[in-house]
């Protein structure tokens, strides 16, 4: 970070760095978030580092004991379940209400963004499992976008983030269990653009529950549940 940066754009570039970094796996579930090695790891002073560790323990992603420090959260089954629980409750809601709001734009961007995780999905393996993941969140934010709601969004976002993590941590440990069906997002799709609100809501949570299941059973593999 330049030296220059104001004190709000250093805390919010450790956190940003630091919540991404948890997600993408660098930092191992119970681990010790130590200011002294993250000050090396982010380029910035222990203060804005610890107002983003303030910050970041109100997500979920870490948690704290007082006067002793932070750390990662651990994970387990039964979180995992009842993230996606709640995410599939929020994007059915988000998605109802934006088949019946969505204009002609919004449908044109989930064309757009199913043709380029298509071309992820169809292409030759083995598939990048960051890149999916980035397409996946774009095809799927796509679908719920049109429902006008920014606090609807972000509630969506921020258990998002939540259940991001154990699929980063499931590909990290088995780099080529990326099983994809590219079929299903097409489905889902068609019935979106239809405006088939029975047929969407179902499509999404029968795929939303396939894909935990997957990340279950690959972690239980693993022996990290």
């Amino acid at each position: 970070m330049p030296k220059s940066a104001s004190h709000e754009t250093l805390v919010n570039y450790c956190y940003r760095n630091l919540r991404d970094k948890i997600i993408h796996g660098e930092f191992a579930p119970g681990e010790k978030l130590q200011i002294a090695k993250l000050k090396t790891r982010l380029n910035a002073g222990p203060t804005p580092i610890r107002e983003a560790l303030a910050r970041l323990n109100s997500s979920g992603l870490i948690y704290s004991e007082e006067n002793k420090g932070f750390w990662v959260k651990d994970v387990s089954e039964s979180e995992i379940r009842d993230i996606y629980s709640t995410f599939n409750k929020i994007e059915i809601l988000a998605l109802s209400q934006a088949i019946d709001l969505g204009d002609s734009s919004w449908a044109a961007a989930i064309v757009a963004a199913l043709y380029k995780l298509g071309i992820v999905e169809k292409g030759n393996p083995p598939i990048d499992p960051q890149l999916w993941l980035e397409q996946n969140y774009e095809f799927h934010s796509s679908l719920v976008i049109g429902c006008n709601s920014p606090c609807l969004m972000k509630i969506r976002e921020n258990l998002y983030r939540l259940f991001d993590r154990y699929c980063y941590l499931s590909f990290l440990i088995n780099k080529n269990s990326l099983v994809l069906n590219h079929k299903d997002h097409c489905d889902l799709a068609a019935a979106v653009i239809a405006r088939d609100k029975e047929t969407s809501c179902k499509l999404l949570t029968l795929h939303l529950e396939n894909s935990l299941e997957q990340v279950i059973e690959r972690l239980k593999k693993n022996k990290f549940l």
